[in-house]
């Protein structure tokens, strides 16, 4: 089995490119890795990217005051990014206080398994917060979340692990992964004896990090089994570990082979040890370890990575998928607190759970939301942002602009109706436009016409832009929809009894029924600002009766549209989220045993009452 001497690099292994030199170089106080000071200069803008792409907190740089890294220090783009990662920080950490603070209140310690380095320790350099809570307090923490206004992504749930976002004017704030095991479809660790172990971070109160073995344990689980790939960052927090004063090997040794992973554990020791090797020419491991790393890890798995070592070094440096798979699926199979025959289970949902994911399978409901409201109630504004929000929930989203009454087709008739009494003056406002037009609605014969006009465009919305994109299994959000509609035929014909008109009554049963409709309540004189004058008052206060004698007899949500519009948007994003993402659920997804579990009452409750209050 193919291995490095003490000071020999093989030629191949010593082509690093000067970016990825001197990031390891930068980062050797943290690490512990000896990376001779590179000799040829880097663009400190690859640099930076380097860093960032291997999520490497570059706060940890801040306090380096090495002379021959001033060149990249004193640049004003390093500067700059130290004070984007700053404002990251603070936002993530602020978010997460209040979290805690909930969990606190009910007797719940999170761990944050991915806290492991210098400071800053809270690792928000972290797509999301991976916060470790009892596994039977776990529903708990989850309802405390909901109450505080985060969205659970229920479509991407695993076992003992649920996904969070708090959205703020369509942006997402702040995402906390919620861990009940520490495992990927299976445990890798012992849960609670990582929480017991668990210490206060010395620079943060807030945080309570893993013991540095477990974390060493966590950091080459969660590179091999669930990101396949080695970072730099992982090569930073490792070495950080091993030098700690209470670091135990044997803990590191005893955890792996308890939860069934011990070859794979090996393997990345070995992985480690050569890139190491690759930068340095020496090795991170005692030499006990590392025979013992040596003769437990698996063959093909030291033959593949050894081939790839031999060329070019990039990092993240890469895993095979297969191999990955291959000794995921093992441990699967040997995971001592399954039973034969749940391990069997294990596997095969693994399995089928990562072929739709590789096959790019992804099945989700079609939904109608509707978006309503007075003009210059922001309907257009807080469309856009929740399908923005909808997104970034990885899910498939696209945005419906429509007024019934005011397609290609409704302005033909409209020419047809004017040419009855004459066009406007050319250069008159939209007052007195909105005026001339009042008088044409007077017209018995128009009258009798524009329900059949407005019914058949709200039907042609719905056939041509909506149906389609409901059978693909997407999410509408409609700007503007039936309410809108029959608001303003309401206040042109007088009297909301236009939902009795049989072309209306004919289009509703062809036009999909959104699964909430939002009314954006806004007072005509406020309307009438927002646009500057350009509204006619009476036709808006005569819609805005129609909106609200439509809504009371109808499933409606009515929104003080009043309050600031990134307010407002919090509410309709938390509401839609949380009613399509709680009952999340296809045929095809049943097939391939992919929905979520069902939702207790308890957590329902709790996303009702966020909304509320």
């Amino acid at each position: 089995m193919p291995y490095y001497e003490e000071d020999h690099v093989p030629e191949a292994m010593a082509h690093i490119s000067p970016e990825i030199a001197w990031a390891a170089w930068l980062l050797a106080p943290i690490s512990g890795i000896p990376v001779p000071l590179p000799a040829a200069p880097a663009p400190r803008q690859e640099v930076l990217q380097l860093l960032r792409r291997n999520k490497v907190p570059l706060l940890w740089l801040r306090g380096d005051d090495r002379p021959q890294a001033a060149w990249l220090y004193a640049w004003e783009g390093w500067r700059a990014a130290l004070e984007e990662e700053e404002a990251r920080l603070q936002a993530q950490r602020a978010a997460f206080a209040e979290v805690n603070e909930a969990w606190k209140a009910q007797g719940i310690r999170p761990v944050l398994i991915k806290s492991l380095g210098p400071p800053p320790s809270f690792p928000y350099t972290s797509d999301n917060v991976d916060a470790l809570v009892p596994v039977d307090r776990a529903l708990d923490a989850r309802a405390a979340l909901r109450r505080l206004g985060y969205v659970e992504l229920r479509h991407l749930e695993e076992p003992n692990k649920y996904l969070f976002k708090r959205f703020h004017a369509g942006r997402e704030v702040s995402a906390i992964h919620v861990h009940g095991q520490v495992e990927w479809h299976v445990p890798f660790l012992d849960a609670r004896r990582v929480a017991r172990d668990a210490r206060q971070a010395e620079d943060d109160l807030l945080v309570w990090a893993p013991h540095p073995s477990d974390g060493l344990a966590i950091v080459w689980a969660h590179a091999l089994y669930e990101n396949k790939g080695v970072r730099l960052v992982d090569l930073a927090r490792a070495g950080y570990a091993l030098r700690q004063p209470d670091f135990e090997w044997g803990r590191v040794f005893a955890t792996a082979e308890r939860t069934g992973w011990l070859d794979g554990l090996a393997g990345m020791l070995w992985l480690w040890d050569a890139l190491v090797r690759a930068l340095s020419g020496r090795s991170p491991l005692p030499s006990e370890v590392m025979e013992a790393a040596r003769q437990m890890a698996p063959a093909a798995f030291v033959d593949a990575l050894d081939r790839q070592l031999h060329g070019p070094v990039s990092f993240p440096f890469p895993i095979p998928f297969k191999m990955s798979k291959r000794l995921f699926l093992a441990k699967m199979w040997r995971s001592p607190d399954r039973a034969p025959r749940q391990r069997l289970k294990d596997i095969v949902v693994h399995v089928v759970y990562g072929t739709r994911r590789r096959m790019g399978i992804r099945s989700q409901p079609g939904a109608v939301y509707a978006i309503s409201g007075l003009d210059g109630s922001g309907k257009t504004t807080q469309a856009r942002a929740l399908r923005d929000a909808f997104e970034q929930c990885g899910l498939r989203v696209d945005y419906v602009w429509g007024r019934p009454g005011s397609s290609s087709f409704v302005a033909g008739m409209m020419r047809l109706v004017r040419g009855a009494r004459g066009h406007p003056v050319e250069g008159e406002d939209r007052a007195a436009r909105e005026i001339a037009r009042a008088r044409r609605f007077h017209q018995p014969w128009v009258r009798a016409l524009w329900p059949w006009v407005v019914g058949l465009d709200l039907t042609m919305i719905a056939i041509t832009r909506i149906w389609p994109r409901l059978w693909l299994g997407r999410v509408v959000v409609a700007d503007r929809y039936v309410l809108d509609a029959l608001a303003d035929l309401a206040a042109r014909l007088g009297g909301t009894g236009v939902w009795r008109h049989p072309a209306i009554r004919l289009a509703s049963r062809l036009t999909p029924r959104p699964r909430v409709a939002f009314l954006l309540e806004l007072s005509p004189e406020a309307a009438f600002d927002r646009k500057g004058g350009d509204e006619w008052l009476p036709l808006l206060q005569t819609q805005a009766e129609a909106y609200r004698r439509l809504a009371e007899g109808r499933d409606v949500y009515r929104v003080d549209a009043e309050r600031p519009w990134g307010m407002i948007n919090d509410e309709i994003v938390r509401w839609a989220l949380s009613d399509y993402l709680d009952r999340f659920w296809t045929r095809l997804n049943a097939i391939l045993l992919s929905n979520p579990k069902p939702l207790s009452a308890a957590l329902r409750q709790a996303a009702q009452s966020s909304t509320e209050s």
